[in-house]
């Protein structure tokens, strides 16, 4: 007779779990109009991908999902300002730009440019519909990793 394993999740396990259970809430509260809520749980889901992100396990996943939430923070939430203290762009930028100057792992880094990419051109819209200043430095900060990038590979 076989014992029975115990199953039991890792804390970024769970993190990504609760990371989907709220993106689930944010939607449903989106559909019946509660905009405040959503926006609430949007940027709670983004908190939590950004821990993933910037641990020590971050992989294409991780990457993906930070692009993915970013661009629901992005349609859900209130416009982003240069005079706001908090720039989900901002961190999502800094982030994966962090990860890029750590990495060794060319398949990674490749990830982790297309992801920066995709947090750029939020940001660029930003630029382009409010002439945000902090928009634009990240729109640089992009640019001159892709031409590295680009020089290295």
């Amino acid at each position: 007779m076989s014992k029975p394993s115990l199953v039991f999740s890792t804390k970024l396990e769970c993190q990504a779990i609760e990371y989907n259970r709220l993106l689930k809430r944010a939607e449903s509260a989106f559909l019946v109009g509660k905009q405040q809520e959503a926006e609430s749980l949007y940027l709670s889901a983004f908190d939590i991908s950004l821990k993933l992100l910037q641990s020590p396990t971050a992989n294409r996943v991780s990457i993906e999902r930070m692009v993915e939430i970013s661009n629901y923070c992005f349609d859900h939430c209130s416009v982003l300002c240069d005079c706001s203290e908090y720039h989900f762009l901002e961190e999502a930028g800094e982030a994966l730009a962090a990860l890029l100057l750590q990495s060794n792992k060319s398949e990674l880094s490749s990830y982790l440019l297309r992801g920066y990419r995709e947090v750029a051109n939020l940001a660029f819209e930003l630029v382009r519909f409010n002439q945000s200043i902090r928009a634009q430095e990240i729109v640089n900060s992009y640019i001159h990793f892709e031409r590295i990038y680009k020089k290295s590979h």
